[in-house]
């Protein structure tokens, strides 16, 4: 339970674009993970994504020293999300040809551009083409449900949940 509720006030100051105060929370939240049993938090998302965010708050703040910490949060990251081979080739195939993607994705969007952003922080080649590949799957227009009345943040999940089907999502 600390460990959610440190999360959770990271990640609102991580919303904020807060990234300096964001870090400690997201830290200490994940050494409240570590404490936990194993066969407790190797079912939750939420340590995986827990180091999607810690990552984000090192690319945000620019810190070139912590890449080694980056790579082995992303990798534990990918471990805890359990990627499908086959689901991640089938997602991509559908991000470029043009189709909105699920919600879902958006994890595995975030954990390909922070791998690049990892790479690219060693000095080595970088590919960012399949994160620019799933964040354009992902993207959405939300003017239609916005002439609707709805919000924006309202909008561009719901156009999400529906995978671009603006019918549905209205």
């Amino acid at each position: 339970v600390v460990g959610m509720t440190l999360a959770a006030k990271g990640r609102q100051l991580l919303g904020d674009e807060d990234a300096a105060a964001a870090l400690p929370y997201l830290v200490n939240a994940d050494r409240s993970f570590d404490r936990c049993p194993t066969n407790l938090t190797s079912s939750l998302d939420n340590v995986g994504l827990l180091q999607l965010d810690i990552c984000r708050c090192y690319a945000m703040l620019g810190d070139v020293t912590a890449v080694d910490d980056a790579e082995a949060r992303l990798l534990r990251a990918e471990t805890s999300m359990r990627l499908d081979a086959g689901f991640l080739r089938a997602a991509l195939n559908a991000a470029k040809a043009g189709k909105t993607l699920p919600p879902r994705l958006i994890p595995v969007a975030r954990l390909k551009l922070l791998q690049a952003v990892a790479r690219r922080a060693r000095g080595l080649a970088a590919d960012f083409a399949d994160a620019r590949a799933l964040l354009q799957g992902l993207s959405v227009d939300p003017q239609p449900l916005l002439s609707l009345g709805a919000s924006k943040v309202q909008a561009v999940a719901a156009l999400r949940r529906a995978e671009g089907n603006i019918d549905m999502a209205a």
